[in-house]
């Protein structure tokens, strides 16, 4: 009996041996590895950030927002390496950051006024923080993002603010004169 179940178990080990290998040769006709350079895997991790943190904006989120704004800054750092090679920061980080102190300030200006949504206390501190941060991490930049500007090479992402003044709610209180 001691050897019926060494030899159930050996044929058990067999199958499973067999059923691996037929999956390890399937699973290489299948999926050819892409070999990616390190900037483009660094690019488009930071692209990936990037539209993650405009998602949260459009949902009014600034807790989750400034949480991966940190998150992109440590991006930002593992890819200094890239951007040296490359000759500096590219259009995008630099349009980014321009684009986040452009909607954050705008945040920041409708809240003194009192206009749109209200925001928790977690979403109100962490826009105040997000606003600091970004103000004091952009002065670094400001020739380079000035630079693009002149150049007509920044090109800002419509702010939630300028998609509503676009929906054609132009103040007008439809046509009654006072």
């Amino acid at each position: 009996s001691a050897s019926e179940a060494s030899e159930d178990e050996n044929e058990r080990t067999n199958v499973v041996r067999t059923q691996l290998a037929d999956i390890d040769s399937s699973s290489d006709d299948e999926d050819k590895r892409v070999v990616r350079t390190e900037k483009d895997k660094r690019y488009e991790a930071l692209r990936k950030k990037i539209q993650l943190m405009r998602n949260f904006i459009t949902n009014n989120n600034w807790n989750d927002c400034a949480y991966h704004y940190e998150e992109w800054k440590k991006l930002l750092e593992k890819t200094k390496n890239v951007f040296k090679k490359e000759g500096g920061r590219p259009d995008f980080v630099l349009i980014e950051w321009a684009y986040l102190q452009k909607v954050v300030s705008e945040k920041k200006q409708l809240q003194k006024e009192k206009k749109g949504v209200k925001l928790s206390k977690t979403d109100s501190k962490s826009l105040n923080k997000l606003n600091q941060r970004i103000t004091k991490e952009i002065t670094g930049y400001k020739a380079e993002i000035a630079a693009l500007e002149k150049a007509g090479r920044l090109v800002l992402p419509v702010t939630v603010a300028e998609q509503k003044d676009d929906d054609g709610d132009d103040g007008d209180d439809g046509g009654v004169d006072d």
